[in-house]
C-alpha cells in the first residue's frame, strides 16, 4: 500500500457533518479529550484545528523546551554572538507566532480572557525578540532580508497593535468580572496608553509610521467605544484623566494641575496592565 494512503476509518466525516462551517463567526469549543485533558478546537473551512491549552498549541516541545521562544532565548544565552539566526529559525518563530495567534482568537471567542492575556504576552515577547536578534549585525544577511520582506498587512501575527488591542479587551473583561466597572474603565485607559506608545515605536521593521498610526488609531477608537458603553451601562463618572483633559480645554489650569497631582499619587487609579488572575476551571 502507498505510504501516503491512510487505512480505512481514519476520516473525520462524522465530526465535520456535526459541526458545519460558518465563515461569518469564529467557531471554537473547549472539549475533554479521550485521556481526560482539555483541548481547544476551531472549525476551519477545510476541517478542524485542535490545540493544546498550555504551552505550544501543537503540543510539541522544540529541542526539549516548552516553546520555540524558550529554546531561542536559551540558545542566545548559551552561544551569544556565535548563534546564527538562520532562515529556518525565522520560519519556526513565525510558525509559533501563528499558532499562538490562532489560540488567542479562540480564547477571546470563548470568553477565556486569562488565556488571551497569556498568549498575547508570549507573542509580544517573541516579536520583541525578533526585533532585536533577527536584525543584529552579526546574524546572516539572508535572515535580515527575509525579515524585512514581512509586512503586518500580510502577516497579522506581527501586528503588535492587534495583539495589544485583544489583550486590552481581555484585561477589561477580567477587571469587570473581578473588580467592577470602575476598574474596567481604568483598564481601558491603560490599554489606550499601551496603544499610544506604539505610535512612537520606531523599532518596528514591519510597519511604517503611516500604517502604524492607522492601525493604532482605529483600535483606540474601539476601546473608547468600549469605555463609553461601560459608562452608560453602569453610570460611571468621568475618570480623573478625562476631568483633567476637560479642565485643560476650559483653560482651568489650576484644577488641571490638582487633578494631575492626584493622578500621580492615587495608586488606586492605575490598574496594572500585566499579570492577571488566571482561570482555574480548566
Amino acid at each position: 500500500m502507498n505510504k501516503y494512503v491512510s487505512t480505512e476509518g481514519n476520516d473525520v466525516d462524522d465530526i465535520l457533518l456535526d459541526w458545519s462551517f460558518d465563515p461569518e463567526t469564529v467557531q471554537t469549543r473547549l472539549i475533554r479529550a479521550s485521556n481526560g485533558r482539555y483541548v481547544l478546537q476551531m472549525r476551519a473551512d477545510l476541517g478542524i484545528l485542535q490545540m493544546e491549552v498550555r504551552n505550544r498549541p501543537d503540543g510539541t516541545t522544540p529541542r526539549g523546551f516548552k516553546t520555540y521562544l524558550a529554546y531561542l532565548k536559551h540558545s542566545i544565552c548559551k552561544q551569544g554572538d556565535r548563534f546564527l539566526f538562520r532562515r529556518k529559525q525565522w520560519g519556526e518563530a513565525i510558525r509559533e507566532l501563528r499558532q499562538f495567534s490562532q489560540r488567542r482568537i479562540c480564547w477571546l471567542a470563548l470568553g477565556r480572557y486569562s488565556g488571551v492575556v497569556r498568549d498575547a504576552d508570549h507573542s509580544l515577547e517573541m516579536i520583541r525578540f525578533l526585533q532585536v536578534h533577527a536584525f543584529a549585525p552579526h546574524f546572516l544577511a539572508e535572515v535580515r532580508e527575509l525579515a524585512c520582506g514581512f509586512r503586518t498587512g500580510d502577516f497579522v501575527e506581527l501586528d503588535q497593535s492587534l495583539i495589544l488591542f485583544q489583550k486590552a479587551q481581555a484585561v477589561v473583561m477580567l477587571a469587570l468580572r473581578d473588580h467592577g466597572p470602575v476598574h474596567a474603565a481604568e483598564a481601558v485607559n491603560a490599554g489606550i496608553r499601551q496603544l499610544r506608545e506604539r505610535l512612537n515605536d520606531n523599532n518596528d521593521p514591519w510597519q511604517d509610521a503611516r500604517g502604524r498610526q492607522s492601525s493604532v488609531e482605529g483600535r483606540i477608537e474601539q476601546l473608547l467605544d468600549l469605555k463609553l458603553s461601560l459608562q452608560k451601562r453602569y453610570g460611571l463618572a468621568p475618570s480623573l484623566e478625562e476631568r483633567m483633559q476637560q479642565a485643560v480645554l476650559q483653560e482651568n489650569y489650576e484644577l488641571a494641575a490638582k487633578l494631575r497631582d492626584r493622578i500621580r499619587t492615587d495608586k488606586n487609579v492605575e490598574l496594572n496592565f500585566g499579570p492577571v488572575t488566571a482561570d482555574t476551571s480548566h
